[in-house]
């Protein structure tokens, strides 16, 4: 129990350390910047809409498995609204080309989101091997007779 206490403390000390509320406030911040550069940019000059991709691309690179979700909401709600607050009269080929780039955002956020999980189980195999052979090395230099037995009563080591 005061393992598992020791370990969350820790884990907190270390996301808070790390930085990620700085990121996130730039990932809001340059969601809103992108997103008053679509609306001020008139509509035939719709190479705007691949600035949103740079928030998501953030997202990616933190440890948060649902950051790209979260980041992709917001692009895409940004989006949008870089489609209808202007009060220009939009034909349907822009309205189409939002929906396909929206499209495309989500894809990336999955993309994203298996990467980060890949990473994650990469990790986490890594460190169980380094402890497996840490216990394996404390066993086989220890000067005291460590036995491990199994619930059968079986010896182990």
């Amino acid at each position: 129990m005061a393992g598992r206490v020791l370990d969350q403390n820790a884990l907190r000390r270390f996301s808070a350390s790390s930085g990620q509320g700085r990121v996130w406030a730039g990932i809001c911040l340059s969601t809103l910047t992108i997103c008053a550069i679509d609306i001020l940019t008139p509509s035939a000059f719709s190479a705007v809409i691949f600035l949103y991709y740079f928030p998501i691309f953030i997202s990616s690179r933190l440890r948060v498995p649902y950051a790209p979700f979260v980041a992709t909401a917001l692009v895409s709600l940004a989006a949008l609204a870089g489609y209808y607050i202007p009060a220009e009269n939009h034909g349907s080929f822009e309205f189409i080309n939002r929906q396909i780039a929206i499209g495309a955002f989500w894809a990336m956020a999955i993309l994203a989101f298996r990467r980060i999980a890949k990473n994650r189980t990469l990790v986490e195999k890594g460190m169980a091997q380094q402890s497996r052979e840490r216990l394996k090395d404390i066993l086989s230099t220890s000067n005291f007779g460590i036995q491990i037995i199994d619930r059968t009563g079986r010896r182990l080591f």
